[in-house]
Formats: structure tokens, C-alpha cells, sequence
């Protein structure tokens, strides 16, 4: 299954697919949708909420594309397509065994306003309409959630499938049952428990039978459509919110996904959907985070101007080091989410650069995930997820980025903790893990290496030792530090985290069971 793609490959070359959605736009390659005759199709007084879900789309749509996409014989040049109206019926296992005997895969980027027709935006904004409407939390969802997070027919930015019908029909079923199985109605009943009942035992029970959570799964494409979802059932956590997604919106719940490009706290990233709440009164995730995140970042259908407006204006889309902000479809949402603080930090005089960026460590690498202008020396950051470590670099005329601090933390007051080295003083260290993780413990036989950091940010090596007794590594007179990380030395991957030392044990710096964090966030609630 390496043939696909994982979910660390999804947003590495979105500026790619943006460029080619400008130049489809610019160059007017064609519009199957007539709009006067969609208005004049609403033009009835009780339609007024229609001709506005007219408007919106007509407003937003310009900006979406997707690929056709398509398996090419390179010696007969036969042509499968795999989505698109020319898709043929395929299972899994059969594109694995065309891509093994040397198929090649063809995109075909193509904007949806030449893929769509009248008919289909009649019948998305009445299904979707519909579903909203005859919703019991209905009178509780305003209509601006029904525009951004029910009526849009795609996800992200993957070929517009046409799902409703197919998923109504499914769903029907269910939703006749629940509704005589349920006890209560919705004004008798929490409403936030209310549609957590409605989502266990309808969305998720159905959900079930289209998805099955598998982190060695990829797609055929990073955006995978309604279609290839079908065919393979299987995939990581972006795969399966967007199978969410696409349920909850055709059972009446406004939903879609949040994107964590980097945890912060730990390695790797995360995809999740989100649903309206008329409880909170905001979109929520259906399970608190249990460690702290840097950042969280949105997909929204209606534009929101983020490259266009912002960065772009500032900096080349070739000389931006951030893939997945290269979007006008996606805003911040990390403050709806966790505790989070704005930070500012002053670079050194000698430098100049119209941007900055806040970094995050993930498998021992920095990975920039938010960027601020630089103004008199000053960048600023925004909304940054408290309790993790960070670091701020710069572009270089080189194309690659310089750091120009050490790394920090930034706690729940918004505090900054650099790294401090004290030689003077020395320590015993008892270490169990090379990060907070299960599976993360030190093996006997295993040789590590123990680093500190000093105030510059930079590791350096204390001792290198082979464990004698799995969960047991000792290390004798060790610098006082604020920071360490302890590597295997030999491994294929780094997983290290750095730590601090707290009463003598391992402390991954993720204080999230605190009043300060519970009160902002919900935690646990």
C-alpha cells in the first residue's frame, strides 16, 4: 500500500493545487451552472434562506477544484478513471494490483463550476436544506452554521461526489428507528446529549460500515473523493473524518474538519471533525484533547483570504515554508480548542526579513506551523497552543530557514522559559522513556545518549549508555538543566521528546489538568 498517499504527504504540495485553481479560474474554463435560473428557482417569498445558500455558493465556489483521477497503461494507453463521470466500478485490491504492473496515475485538476450543473446545486441546497430543517436542534442552529458547515457539498478539496442521496439513503433506516426507540425529545433533554445520542447510535453505527481506522492505509489521492473513500474503507485519521463529515452533514449536524499539521506535544498529526453544538454554541470535537496542541486550523468552503490577502503579499508562494497555510479555505481556530496565548519576540537588529516563523519539534525535526510579519524587529505570533516548546527561525536567501532563538516554552500565562545550563551543579537521572509514549520505555541491551540543552538552543552530548534493565537507564553527574532529550542511538526514526526533570522523574511538559486550562478549554468536561 505504499502506492497511496499517507496522511504526513496530504498537504506538502497544496500550493501546487492552488496555483493551478488560479489559473483555471483566470483562464474562465467553462461554467456548467446557470445562477439566474437557480434564483429564479427560489424566488418564492418562503425561499429566502434558499436564494442566500444560492448566493453563498455562487460567492464561494470560484476558488474549489479537485482532480480527476485516472490509471493510464503506459504500453496500450488505456485509460481507467477512477472518480469523475467517466469512474468505473474498482475495488482496492484491483488499483494495487494496476499500479504494481506499472499503471500510472493522471490528475486532471478541474474547477467545480465546470463539474457541477444547476440541477446539482438545486438538489444540494435542497437535501441539505431539508436535513437542517426537520432537525429537532434546528430552531438551535443559526444560519450561518447551515452556509459554512451543512450546505457545502465537499470537504476539502477533493472531486465534488455527489454523497447526499446515497447517505440519506442509508441513514434513513436509522433515523426511523432512533426517533421510536428515543424516550425524550430534544426540549426535554440536554440538547448537547441529545445529538450525542443521535450520533452514536445513527451517524456512528452507519459510519461504521464505510470506515475502519488503519494508520498504514493511504489513498490514491491526498484529497480522496466520496468515491475513493468507498473503494478503500479504510485509512488514518483524515480519511475518516472526512467519512464523518460527509455522514453528519447528510444526518442535519453541521460539520468539518480540523486539521492539527503538528501536535507539538508529540509527534506526528491529526485530523479531526468537528459538529455544531447548540449547547457551547460553537463547533466542538466529540472528545477532548487530552495533550496540549500548538495549533489547530480549520477547512471552510466560504473564502476566508488567509494566502491571498495575507502572505502572499508578503512573500512568494516558492519561498513560503508552511504548505498547508497556502490556502484561502482555512482559518485559525486553536482559541475554540485549547488555552492559547499571543507571544512576541524580538529578533536581532542584523536581521532582515518581512516574516518570521514559530516552530515545533515533531520526530526531531523543527517544523515551522504559524508565520507573523516582522515589524521593527518584532514578530508577532497569534492564538498560540500554550504548553509546548517552541522555536522561531527565519527564511534565508537560500531558500531554507535560520534559527534565531533557542527553543522555549511557552506556559499557560504566556510565560517564555528559555533553556538554562548550570555546569556547576550535577544531578542523578533514573530515565524510564525516550518520550511520554507506551510504548516509548528504554530496552535492556539498547544503547542511548543523553543530551542537555544549553541557552542557545543547542544539544549537547552528556554520556552514552548501554540499558541494563528495561525502564531503567541511570545517568550519574549530570549538568543542572532546564531541558534533556535521550535518543537510541542507531534507530531508524527519532521519536525522542525533550523533557525536564520534576522531583526527580521525567516531566513532558504537558500540564493540561489544571483549573486555568479546564476553565478555557472545557477539558474534560
Amino acid at each position: 500500500m505504499g502506492l497511496f498517499f499517507s496522511s504526513t504527504a496530504r498537504y506538502q504540495f497544496i500550493f501546487i493545487l492552488w496555483i493551478i485553481s488560479f489559473l483555471a479560474i483566470s483562464c474562465n474554463t467553462g461554467n456548467n451552472i446557470n445562477w439566474k435560473q437557480l434564483y429564479d428557482h427560489y424566488s418564492a417569498a418562503e425561499d429566502s434562506i434558499q436564494r442566500e445558500a444560492v448566493k453563498f455558493l455562487q460567492e464561494n465556489i470560484n476558488g474549489h477544484y479537485s482532480a480527476v483521477i485516472s490509471l493510464v497503461d503506459p504500453l496500450t494507453k488505456q485509460t481507467v478513471y477512477v472518480t469523475g463521470e467517466e469512474k468505473t466500478s474498482l475495488t482496492s485490491l484491483e488499483l494495487a494490483d494496476m499500479l504494481n504492473n506499472g499503471w500510472e496515475k493522471k490528475f486532471e485538476f478541474i474547477a467545480d463550476n465546470s463539474v457541477l450543473s444547476t440541477e446539482r446545486i438545486i438538489d444540494e441546497i435542497d437535501r441539505s436544506y431539508t436535513a437542517w430543517t426537520t432537525s429537532e436542534w434546528f430552531k438551535d442552529t443559526p444560519k450561518w452554521i447551515y452556509l459554512n458547515y451543512l450546505l457545502p457539498y465537499r470537504v476539502d478539496a477533493e472531486y465534488p461526489d455527489y454523497w447526499r442521496k446515497e447517505l440519506d439513503s442509508v441513514l434513513k433506516e436509522e433515523k426511523v428507528k432512533w426517533k421510536r426507540d428515543t424516550k425524550s425529545n430534544y426540549y426535554q433533554h440536554r440538547e448537547k446529549k441529545f445529538i450525542s445520542d443521535y450520533i452514536r447510535k445513527v451517524i456512528r453505527k452507519r459510519q461504521s460500515d464505510f470506515y475502519t481506522y488503519d494508520e498504514q492505509i493511504g489513498t490514491l489521492s491526498k484529497f480522496p473523493s466520496f468515491t475513493e473513500l468507498k473503494i478503500f474503507k479504510r485509512g488514518e485519521c483524515f480519511t475518516g473524518s472526512s467519512v464523518a463529515t460527509y455522514f453528519m452533514r447528510a444526518g442535519g449536524i453541521p460539520t468539518t474538519i480540523d486539521i492539527i499539521p503538528y501536535w507539538g506535544s508529540i509527534n506526528g498529526s491529526h485530523g479531526l471533525d468537528v459538529h455544531w453544538d447548540p449547547v457551547d454554541k460553537m463547533m466542538v470535537k466529540e472528545h477532548p484533547f487530552d495533550l496540549p496542541v500548538a495549533k489547530v486550523f480549520r477547512k471552510t468552503f466560504k473564502y476566508e483570504g488567509l494566502w491571498t490577502n495575507d502572505i502572499s503579499k508578503i512573500v512568494s508562494d516558492n519561498d513560503f515554508k508552511i504548505p498547508f497555510l497556502k490556502s484561502d479555505y482555512i482559518k485559525d481556530v486553536t482559541g475554540e480548542h485549547v488555552l492559547s496565548r499571543n507571544l512576541e519576540y524580538e529578533l536581532p537588529s542584523s536581521i532582515d526579513v518581512p516574516l518570521a516563523y514559530i516552530c515545533i519539534n515533531s520526530y526531531g525535526e523543527w517544523k515551522p506551523i504559524f508565520w507573523s510579519k516582522v515589524e521593527n524587529s518584532i514578530a508577532k505570533f497569534t492564538d498560540m497552543g500554550t504548553n509546548i516548546l517552541y522555536r522561531i527561525a527565519v527564511p534565508t536567501k537560500t531558500g531554507d530557514v535560520s534559527f534565531v532563538s533557542p527553543m522555549f516554552y511557552l506556559n499557560q500565562n504566556g510565560e517564555l522559559i528559555f533553556p538554562k545550563l548550570d555546569n556547576s551543579k550535577s544531578i542523578s537521572l533514573k530515565i524510564k522513556r525516550i518520550n511520554h509514549g507506551t510504548e516509548a520505555y528504554v530496552k535492556r541491551g539498547r544503547r542511548y545518549s543523553l543530551f542537555v540543552v544549553d541557552e542557545s538552543g543547542n544539544e549537547k552530548l552528556i554520556e552514552s549508555s548501554v540499558c541494563k534493565l528495561d525502564s531503567n537507564l541511570i545517568f550519574n553527574r549530570v549538568p543542572d538543566a532546564t531541558y534533556y532529550i535521550l535518543k537510541q542511538d542507531g534507530a531508524r526514526r527519532n521519536l525522542s521528546r525533550y523533557f525536564s526533570i520534576r522531583g526527580g522523574n521525567q516531566d513532558w511538559l504537558m500540564e493540561i489538568d489544571t483549573a486555568l486550562y479546564k476553565q478555557h478549554t472545557g477539558y474534560r468536561k
